[in-house]
């Protein structure tokens, strides 16, 4: 087995376990500890930063506005954020529509990690390529139980949107593809 498909399946597995990888636009990494002060992945949680919570939920609601005074395109919202003054990661106003399109397409912001959406193909240059693995929720009867098990995993994080908002977004995605 070469280091790519180690990498791989180690980033596979570390998403089942619901362990978080570091920091994300809207949330910061709470990394938890023992009593002894020993690291404890397994109880790492995502914790809300307001304000870019604030932006996040923005994108968001522009996105899914049904107002059709709102032009729901990346470059729109870019303009939205950089005219209202809402920063990026980094802090600066530098937004562009591949940025506004990740912040829409992250399953992490409904409470959610998705594995093997990527796979690295190599380990030297660290170049990573999307899969294109579709989001399935977990299918379940009417007692709760589960009847088709979805590739999404809960992580412990407050979601900043709702599935149901992030789903419309996926629908909208899959329009403007074709």
């Amino acid at each position: 087995m070469n280091i790519g498909n180690r990498v791989e399946n180690h980033m596979s597995e570390l998403a089942k376990k619901q362990l978080l990888g570091g920091n994300l636009f809207g949330y910061r990494l709470k990394k938890a500890v023992d009593d002894m002060g020993n690291p404890m992945p397994e109880k790492d949680s995502l914790i809300q930063e307001p304000v870019e919570a604030y932006v996040v939920k923005t994108i968001f609601e522009l996105y899914t506005s049904d107002d059709p005074e709102v032009v729901k395109t990346s470059s729109s919202i870019c303009k939205y954020l950089i005219d209202n003054n809402m920063r990026t990661f980094k802090g600066d106003l530098n937004w562009t529509p591949s940025k506004v399109i990740r912040v829409l397409a992250n399953t992490r912001y409904m409470g959610y990690q998705l594995p093997e959406k990527s796979k690295v193909v190599d380990t030297v240059r660290k170049k990573k390529v999307l899969t294109h693995v579709e989001p399935v929720r977990d299918v379940l009867d009417s007692k709760g139980n589960i009847v088709t098990k979805g590739n999404l995993v809960k992580i412990n994080c407050e979601p900043i949107v709702t599935e149901e908002m992030w789903c419309v977004v996926v629908k909208l995605f899959c329009n403007t593809c074709g």
